[in-house]
Formats: C-alpha cells, structure tokens, sequence
C-alpha cells in the first residue's frame, strides 16, 4: 500500500437461488467479478471462477467475499449436496505470483467449500519486513 490509499476492507455476500442453470452461475460471477474489480482484485477472478464452477447446484446458495490488500477469501455454502467438489489444476487464465489453496468441509445440511487467494508478494520464510 502506497500513499494515501485507502486499506482494502471487502466483506460482502450473497444469496443465489439455485436451480444449476447458466442465469444463476453466470450472476454469481458477474456480482464477484464486479466486486472484486471494485476492490482492485481482480487476480482473484480465475480461482474465484472456478470455485463458483465447481459448486453450481439446483439448491439456494451463499457466496462470500473478504479480501484485503494481498489476500481474497471466497466461500460457498450449498445446501444438500451429495458429493465433494474439486477445482481444476492447474486454474486456467491464473496470473504469475496468485496462489491459492481450496477446501471443503461437510456441514449438517450441506457442503462448505472455500479458497483462499493470495495476490500479494510472497515473502520467504525468515524475512522480516518490518527492517
């Protein structure tokens, strides 16, 4: 962060209504990919994509955005899934230097499923930035 930029505080989410269709999968992307743009992250797009790809179903579903300046966290929340889920590797169209991790956890009536992007610099083990 340089100058007087305001910090990145994104923390929103929203409902989808189902039905596994492209109209319901493609307003998910079209809100993430507004949201992320508006935050200035838009190397998050790909697994962000994917993740929202992988997760279409017929049920009523969650989709959450946080992110700060180098980190993007995306979470979907189906109800009465049967199966887990995998995103594709390598994502297509992922930028050098995003990485990411995903995961999926069963919940009582459903599946969790997360990834967590990160878009900043990767800092090796040891480094101190603070000197």
């Amino acid at each position: 962060m340089t100058g007087d930029a305001e910090p990145v505080r994104l923390h929103d989410a929203r409902l989808f209504p189902g039905g596994g269709g492209r109209d319901d999968t493609a307003a998910a992307r079209d809100w993430m990919r507004k949201t992320l743009d508006t935050h200035g992250l838009s190397a998050a797009w790909p697994v962000a994509d994917a993740l929202i790809t992988a997760a279409r179903t017929r049920r009523p579903w969650w989709l959450s955005l946080r992110a700060d300046e180098s980190t993007v966290v995306v979470q979907i929340l189906r109800a009465r899934t049967h199966h887990a889920l995998r995103l594709p590797d390598p994502i297509p169209g992922l930028a050098d230097g995003v990485r990411h991790t995903y995961g999926t956890a069963r919940t009582p009536d459903g599946l969790c499923l997360w990834a967590t992007i990160a878009t900043g610099p990767v800092i090796p083990p040891g480094v101190d930035d603070h000197h």
